[in-house]
């Protein structure tokens, strides 16, 4: 099967995982609850080494000042991380390093999520009128474009080995 039908059908099973997940927040079902809260209190953990007070519930963040969030499926890592995984996997190359790239890559996403939802609570409470610009108009762009990062460094990769062989 070509490339470029693997990475159409991974994102089709992807856009349908998001719609169910998305379909079942919304009728109230918790199916994506554990992941919320175990992002939340990553988060939680986190925003606490910087000093500043956070309880959570859940997956609900505040601060006593009054400033709170909830972490929905959407704002964990775990999207931004299939949809790398599966366009790493839909490419040509070996198993064994196409793993490896998608275990970098998941980190290194992992990893910068954190640090999104650390700073938009951090933003939140000491500079709540730029919340909306930073969640809407900063980190979502981030986010989106940092899934083609591993993705760019598989395909040079891909591109050095060829040129190597030929």
């Amino acid at each position: 099967m070509r490339a470029s039908v693997r990475i159409l059908l991974a994102f089709a099973g992807i856009g349908l995982l998001a719609t169910i997940l998305d379909a079942a927040d919304r009728r109230g079902e918790e199916l994506a609850a554990p992941a919320d809260r175990a992002t939340a209190a990553m988060t939680a953990g986190l925003v606490r080494t910087l000093g500043i007070a956070v309880s959570r519930d859940g997956a609900v963040l505040a601060h006593p000042d009054g400033f709170s969030y909830e972490i929905y499926w959407a704002c964990g890592e775990w999207p931004v991380i299939l949809c790398m995984a599966a366009v790493l996997l839909a490419l040509p190359g070996r198993g064994r390093r196409k793993l490896l790239y998608v275990l970098a890559g998941g980190v290194f996403l992992a990893v910068l999520n954190q640090t999104r939802l650390v700073h938009l609570f951090w933003t939140g409470v000491y500079r709540p009128a730029a919340f909306d610009l930073w969640h809407d108009a900063v980190w979502a762009p981030v986010m989106l474009l940092s899934v083609l990062a591993p993705w760019a460094l598989w395909l040079r990769g891909l591109r050095r080995n060829q040129e190597v062989a030929r």
